[in-house]
């Protein structure tokens, strides 16, 4: 079914606004169409609208703590970069440095400190782990372990709840 496969290719939202409240665009990425789009919460795949291309394998994004700009952390290379919301181009910043490197980052978010968290999967140990840091400067530290298996990602609440 077309609906369910657009759904499930969406591997990575981020609304936008600093707090959960009547801001209502959604960016995301379409690995299938391999397009960034936008949407809004009152008709999701209605409003649907393609930004640009875009190829880079990016699972995790979010915006930095005023809302303004959209980070990514490639998965393969753990790039960090930023998107170009008018042409969906993704900006590479540089890397991360933390993060085990061949390991796929999973997950990426921004408190309302401006503290970023990078979820990763390490594929020889099944284990994914959590780090914290600064995705300006791509320095990021271990915070531990989560589980013994995959995250697909991970988000924080205008509460600060991770």
């Amino acid at each position: 079914m077309k609906t369910t496969s657009m759904l499930s290719t969406v591997a990575a939202l981020a609304m936008l606004g600093a707090a959960a409240s009547a801001q209502s665009t959604i960016y995301a990425l379409d690995f299938r169409g391999a397009r960034f789009v936008k949407t809004d919460e009152t008709n999701f795949l209605g409003n649907l609208t393609v930004i640009g291309p875009n190829a880079n394998t990016i699972y995790g994004i979010d915006f930095d703590q005023t809302a303004t700009t959209l980070w990514g952390v490639e998965n393969a290379t753990l790039t960090a970069g930023t998107f170009d919301l008018t042409t969906g181009a993704f900006n590479a910043v540089g890397p991360v440095t933390g993060p085990i490197a061949g390991s796929g980052a999973t997950g990426l978010t921004c408190d309302r400190n401006g503290v970023w968290y990078l979820s990763q999967y390490d594929l020889p140990t099944l284990t994914s782990s959590l780090y914290k840091g600064d995705v300006t400067t791509g320095v990021f530290t271990l915070v531990g372990p989560i589980v013994n298996a995959i995250i697909i990602d991970i988000s924080i609440d205008s509460q600060g709840n991770l």
